[in-house]
């Protein structure tokens, strides 16, 4: 009897042929050469059967279970994204004990919790589905929150994108460092591959303001000189008109003008923007002796800069000053 192809996702799938292509997602070379059981157990957890391949990975042999090893494969982010399809609390609760379950057994049968399906991680699939048993388990157990050369996207950015502030919570009490270095990381990714990732962007395009909250008190709220320039682009074209504003107001209810450069905004503005101030204070009190004195104090160079808006750190062309000025 044939087996059928596993059951696909209810995410979208567009551009997914693309991002697998470029990103070293799982791909079909990758396991059709497996023998005839990993490749029904990859069709089994397509169809959400994770009971039965959990069994199927504790009762493998050592040789059966080193061919994945040295491939890299536990096809646990394929267990993961099997459950999105699952509704209801009830039934929901009990495939992600299963899912538990086929973590554990991965675990000790020493493979790779963090794999990759789709473009994407186990850590990232289970942020974006909201499996906070599952994160847990895998921030536990040393799984990072991006896969280093696999996806320009982290685990954070999937929960955001997704509203899963349960997930994003766990990630920042359990690895707040790891947060704010992989959104630290977002634009430098960005250019490598070629894809704008922002978690500031995705905030206020969503107007996700318990999001950004949190986000902001970890200090990994930050706005990048690419996210700068979409919002300029955007506010001349009419679309995003406002919402920076309305997001800076709603974390910030005690500033009076979240427009203008202040103290306490400072990590609100982008990263030339903040250089530029840096320097100019740097550059203020820099040499002071008795025949080259201070020619304005800090003090009053700050209620200058109180004067200058966001629009003040880009040029004609809505485009912030490059980086390497």
């Amino acid at each position: 009897m044939s087996s059928s192809s596993p059951r696909r996702s209810t995410r979208s799938t567009k551009g997914q042929k693309k991002r697998t292509r470029s990103s070293g997602a799982i791909s079909d070379w990758r396991w059709r050469d497996l023998n005839q059981d990993w490749r029904q157990h990859y069709i089994d957890l397509g169809h959400g059967r994770i009971a039965k391949c959990t069994l199927r990975l504790l009762s493998s042999s050592d040789q059966q279970i080193g061919e994945i090893r040295s491939l890299g494969l536990s096809f646990a982010a394929l267990a993961v994204s099997s459950i999105s399809s699952v509704t209801g609390r009830i039934a929901r609760a009990d495939k992600e004990r299963d899912l538990l379950a086929y973590l554990q057994a991965a675990t000790d049968r020493n493979l790779e919790l963090n794999d990759v399906h789709n473009g994407e991680c186990t850590t990232e699939l289970a942020a974006y589905h909201g499996l906070e048993q599952a994160l847990v388990y895998l921030l536990d157990h040393g799984c990072p929150l991006k896969k280093p050369g696999i996806s320009s996207k982290n685990a954070v950015f999937s929960a955001v994108k997704n509203g899963q502030h349960g997930s994003l919570k766990l990630m920042l009490e359990r690895r707040p460092q790891d947060v704010r270095q992989v959104i630290r990381d977002e634009e430098e990714d960005s250019h490598r591959s070629g894809h704008y990732l922002s978690t500031f962007w995705l905030t206020m395009r969503r107007m996700d303001f318990a999001a950004a909250r949190m986000l902001k008190n970890n200090f990994s709220l930050r706005l990048s000189d690419r996210d700068v320039r979409d919002i300029y682009t955007r506010n001349r074209a009419r679309k995003f008109t406002g919402k920076l504003a309305n997001l800076l107001r709603e974390i910030c209810p005690d500033v009076p003008n979240v427009l203008h450069w202040q103290e306490c905004m400072h990590w609100s503005f982008s990263t030339t923007a903040k250089r530029e101030i840096l320097w100019l204070l740097a550059a203020s009190s820099r040499h002071v002796t008795e025949f080259n004195p201070l020619i304005l104090p800090n003090g009053v160079w700050l209620r200058i800069l109180n004067y200058f808006g966001r629009d003040d750190f880009a040029d004609n062309d809505d485009d912030v000053v490059d980086n390497e000025l």
